[in-house]
């Protein structure tokens, strides 16, 4: 299995390709999309799916484009009318070339976020995790996107869903976030290449948090809403 990750640079966003067995996904595509169809080519691979943490605010995806090229099928959530691809739910599995992904609702950063966990060979344990905007290296994703009037709302959701959920998956799942360090979509994160659930659970201060203090530091935090969201 290869796991290889591509950095906007500007955007601080991060995409990825994982590849197995002649088959690969392609999460969060940007919109230049030709590097993803070169990694599949040089590793003997065929694209066969697009996974979508969620409906980003801050640039263009690309999985159209890679549909067009590749024949992939998009998947996304089913809580927002997407217009394309796929809508898809809570424990939802797709398997290709010796992989499982299965779908888990992390909504709190958005109402339509998802994060999919990666399953070597079909195993139960699992491998990694594509958190999205819900969990970064050192931080949390930004709940005040929808309306600041609904921060404290959407901060009770994040907090669920990274403690009831991403935090249940093991402290050796390798944690693959949307955006890294001075990405404009959460607040300071770490500057690092890789984390764990493991590392985020003992390192990440939000994570030590109480509910009611979680959401009272959300909804103190305030953040510029850029031009391009």
């Amino acid at each position: 299995m290869f796991i290889e990750k591509f950095v906007s640079e500007g955007l601080a966003h991060f995409s990825y390709i994982v590849g197995n067995d002649n088959d690969a996904f392609v999460v969060d595509p940007k919109r230049d999309v030709d590097s993803y169809i070169q990694i599949a080519k040089s590793n003997c691979c065929r694209i066969r799916f697009v996974f979508e943490t969620h409906c980003n605010e801050d640039y263009l995806i690309g999985s159209l484009e890679l549909e067009r090229l590749t024949g992939c099928r998009i998947i996304h959530s089913d809580k927002l009318d997407f217009g394309y691809g796929e809508p898809s739910t809570e424990n939802d599995t797709f398997d290709t070339g010796g992989m499982r992904v299965r779908v888990i609702e992390t909504p709190g950063h958005s109402p339509e976020s998802l994060s999919f966990v990666l399953y070597s060979s079909f195993g139960k344990i699992p491998f990694a995790v594509f958190t999205g905007d819900a969990l970064f290296y050192g931080n949390v994703g930004r709940t005040d996107l929808i309306g600041r009037e609904k921060t404290a709302e959407y901060a009770s959701m994040l907090y669920d869903s990274v403690h009831g959920k991403l935090l249940t998956l093991g402290n050796g799942t390798i944690v693959y976030p949307a955006h890294g360090a001075g990405s404009a979509c959460g607040g300071a994160m770490a500057d690092i290449a890789i984390s764990t659930i493991g590392y985020e659970r003992a390192t990440n201060l939000m994570l030590g948090l109480t509910r009611e203090e979680f959401i009272e530091r959300k909804r103190k935090k305030i953040f510029r809403y850029l031009l391009i969201f």
